[in-house]
């Protein structure tokens, strides 16, 4: 029997893996990424290679995070809208749409979001690029720990059909299981530079 993996451990390592990652590996990865979700996810989210009509919401990279900016660019020249979330007061987070006039500013946290554009329900997103400290393959996902997307996700109308969420790791930062609490969400998939694996609650 595979060891359960507590949080606060599988933060810690998954963290300090993502962070040991070199800036050449780290472009090289975010391309594979690209190739990856290209292929596995937005036939899945769109038609073919068209996304038109769907949203695909990111995220900004830091601390050693797998840069999912590659991913969004292609899904853009799709015709993706692309959203990225804004955090508020008690740890809630919004989505907002974004394109060449967006204005950027850094929230709290050090971390770049959009200071204009057009708040998208997370009811509206197709798929969303969820960065983690560490998630098995199972879906359950460690962040740093604020519970920002909990929150957002949890009781989402139209869970079961609506939003695609895609854990993005480093394959360094999958574990074999990690425990979960009754408020974490679970992710739909999980994405490495190696490959895109669907999980148990996925909508396939």
């Amino acid at each position: 029997m595979s060891k359960v993996m507590d949080s606060a451990t599988a933060r810690e390592r998954g963290r300090a893996a993502r962070q040991a990652v070199d800036p050449a590996l780290q472009r090289s990865r975010a391309n594979e990424l690209a190739s990856v979700s290209a292929a596995a996810l937005f036939p899945f989210v769109g038609q073919g290679d068209d996304l038109t009509s769907k949203v695909l919401a990111g995220y900004v990279a830091t601390d050693g995070e797998l840069d999912p900016s590659a991913t969004l660019s292609h899904a853009a020249r799709l015709g993706a809208t692309i959203a990225f979330p804004v955090v508020g007061q008690r740890s809630t987070m919004r989505f907002v749409a974004v394109d060449a006039a967006t204005r950027w500013g850094t929230n709290r946290f050090g971390i770049a979001e959009p200071e204009s554009g057009a708040e998208i329900g997370v009811a509206d997103l197709d798929a969303v690029l969820v960065p983690c400290t560490a998630v098995d393959r199972s879906g359950h996902r460690v962040g740093r720990g604020a519970g920002y997307y909990d929150r957002a996700f949890t009781g989402t109308p139209g869970r079961a059909f609506g939003p695609i969420l895609v854990a993005v790791a480093h394959a360094e930062q999958v574990m074999t299981a990690i425990a979960v609490t009754p408020h974490d969400v679970v992710m739909d998939a999980v994405a490495t530079p190696e490959g895109f694996h669907w999980t148990g609650r996925s909508r396939r």
